[in-house]
Parts: C-alpha cells; sequence; structure tokens
C-alpha cells in the first residue's frame, strides 16, 4: 500500500535509509530532513520543501519532483534516474556525482549548482505532451530550449538589445552604493533594465570577458569612473569593440576626475559622451532624463543611422586625366566570337 504522507511535517526528522518506496509526499515539509540512503523510488515530492535537506545517495529512480522547492539541498549521489524534474528549484543544490540520465527537466532552475561528476545523459528538455527533445548538460538545457523556441529566442534577445543597460563601476565603500541604486531607480522608471557589473575585486582581470559579453547586448552603458580601479580596463576592452553610447560619469568632489587613459576614448571613439560631473547622487535622478538617457538615445539613433550607411565605392578611372585615345563603353552589345 502506498503510504500517505501528503503535507506531512517531517522537518528535520532522521529518516535515514528510510524505506519510502512510492509514498505520497506532496508538499510535505521536509526542509532540513536527514533522508540519505532513503528508498524513495516513485515516491511523489510534488511541491515538496525541501530546502536545506539531506537526500544524498537516496534512491529517486522515477520520483515526481515537480515543482520541488529544493534549494541548497544535498543531492550528492542520488539516484534521480528517470525522475520528473519538471519545474524544480535546485537552486545552489548538490547534484555532485548524481545519476540524472533521462531526467525531465523542463523548467528547473539549477542557478550554482554543483553538477560536478554527474552523469547527465538524455536529460528531457521539453514539456511531456511535446515530442522529447534531450541533452547531455542540465545548465544548458534552458538555453538549448530556448534555441529550439524561436519565437522566444527572439523575444528575449529583442528585449535585452532595447531595454539592457550596463552600469559599470566600482561601489564601494557603502556610500558608493546610493551612486548604484540611484542609477537602478532611474532606468526602471523609464522601463529600462539594469544590468549591474560591480568590482569587488578589481585584481581579476577574467571579468573583463564577463563584461564585454554584457557590453555587446547593452542598448548603452553607464560607467561611473570616480578613483577607478578596474573601469579603465574594462572600458578599453569594450568601448572600442562596440559602437555602444558610453555615458561616463564621476563625482567632482574627488580631487582627480576621469582617468587620464579616459582621454584617449574621448577623442577616438564618437559614441562616448561628455563625461557627467556630480556633486551628490540625488543630482542624478534629477537630471537623468536631461543628462544621462536623452543625450545616449540621440546618440544610439546617430550610430543606428550610420550603421545603416549605403557602402559607397570608388574607381581608379574617376582619378585618371582625360584620354582621347581610350575607348568609352557604348550602349551596343560586344560582338561575340564566330558571330557576323
Amino acid at each position: 500500500m502506498r503510504p500517505n504522507l501528503v503535507r506531512a511535517k517531517l522537518s528535520e526528522a532522521d529518516l535515514r535509509g528510510a524505506d519510502l518506496h512510492g509514498a505520497d509526499l506532496t508538499e510535505a515539509d521536509l526542509g532540513a530532513t536527514n533522508l540519505e540512503g532513503a528508498n524513495l523510488e516513485g515516491a511523489v515530492l510534488t511541491l515538496a520543501y525541501c530546502i536545506k535537506s539531506s537526500l544524498a545517495g537516496a534512491k529517486l529512480r522515477d520520483a515526481n519532483l515537480k515543482a520541488l522547492l529544493g534549494i541548497g539541498c544535498s543531492l550528492r549521489g542520488a539516484d534521480l534516474t528517470g525522475s520528473d524534474l519538471t519545474g524544480a528549484h535546485l537552486v545552489e543544490a548538490d547534484l555532485s556525482q548524481a545519476d540524472l540520465s533521462g531526467a525531465s527537466v523542463y523548467g528547473c532552475s539549477v542557478w550554482d549548482t554543483d553538477l560536478s561528476d554527474a552523469i547527465q545523459r538524455d536529460l528531457v528538455i521539453t514539456p511531456r505532451d511535446k515530442p522529447p527533445v534531450t541533452v547531455d548538460n542540465l545548465q544548458m538545457a534552458q538555453f538549448i530550449y530556448l534555441i529550439l523556441d524561436n519565437r522566444r529566442l527572439q523575444d528575449s534577445l529583442t528585449t535585452i538589445g532595447k531595454k539592457a543597460v550596463l552600469i559599470l563601476g566600482r561601489f564601494v565603500p557603502d556610500e558608493r552604493k546610493q551612486v548604484l541604486e540611484t542609477l537602478r531607480a532611474a532606468l526602471r522608471r523609464h522601463d529600462l533594465l539594469p544590468i549591474v557589473f560591480d568590482f569587488p575585486r578589481p585584481e581579476d582581470r577574467d571579468w573583463t570577458e564577463t563584461v564585454t559579453l554584457l557590453a555587446g547586448m547593452s542598448r548603452f552603458i553607464i560607467a561611473d569612473v570616480t578613483s577607478p580601479r578596474s573601469s579603465p580596463l574594462e572600458l578599453q576592452a569594450t568601448v572600442p569593440n562596440f559602437m555602444i553610447p558610453l555615458v561616463a560619469i564621476f563625482d567632482s568632489s574627488e580631487e582627480q576626475g576621469p582617468f587620464a587613459m579616459f582621454r584617449d576614448l574621448y577623442n577616438k571613439y564618437p559614441w562616448v559622451l561628455d563625461p557627467l560631473a556630480y556633486r551628490r547622487p540625488d543630482e542624478l535622478s534629477t537630471v537623468f532624463k536631461p543628462a544621462i538617457l536623452d543625450p545616449a538615445e540621440a546618440l544610439l539613433a546617430t550610430l543606428v543611422t550610420r550603421k545603416e550607411r549605403t557602402l559607397r565605392t570608388r574607381a581608379t578611372e574617376d582619378y585618371l586625366p582625360p584620354c582621347p585615345t581610350r575607348s568609352r563603353p557604348t550602349s551596343k552589345s560586344p560582338r561575340r566570337p564566330g558571330r557576323e
């Protein structure tokens, strides 16, 4: 007989090695519960609360884990073969050495999930009512599904290109956070999507690739160059490569203005706007539209027009002096060999 544990309160219980084969644990509270090595084959854990739970080495073959809330849970070495993980939340979960062969992962959230040495063969990324499409990488599953659904991919790329604004800067100490929050709030008021890249460890130069990728997807860039440590490197990597408006801002109370190399960027690339000095973060909110948004949008329109210019070509004949002996083309068709 199938054990009925619907909405059971089992938080922090010690159920190591328990035989719960086929049990119905729908909406059960299993928060911080120890289920290591438990037999949960064919069990139903739909909407079960498993935050910080341990299911290490558990047998979950063919289990129904739809919409499972498993944030921070451990599934290390668990057997999830053929399980249904549709809509499961496995953010920051440990799935190392787990066997996910044949699992359905449509809509599964796996942010910062540990998948080291996990078996990820034949993961089904499509809904159960559609023809199955399988991949072998859980973290790539959502992206690949977007590629398959061309309309959704196009909508996603269009949204990013039209609304995303990259904010660069080093927003420490805490008082510098006010600048960041002011810019975020102003962008949201104008239905734009702020993407923030802070530099807590400027010595890590590998982040340049991340900044470059984000810049290429953005409508325009706002860079706070007050007392910069990393922004010179990131701007040097992005400004020359992307014809995207750059709005540089800096705190005028600082003794130094924009970093020395900024003048070179400003003089070489016409998509770099005049740097904007501010005295207090709240001023940025007041003047955001006329001083930041409007100039960036106007410059963007100019750049779009420039990108759409028709290619004009030249010919050497336009530069040669007139020559009376040089034959001129006629409207008559040339005579073909072997024809009278």
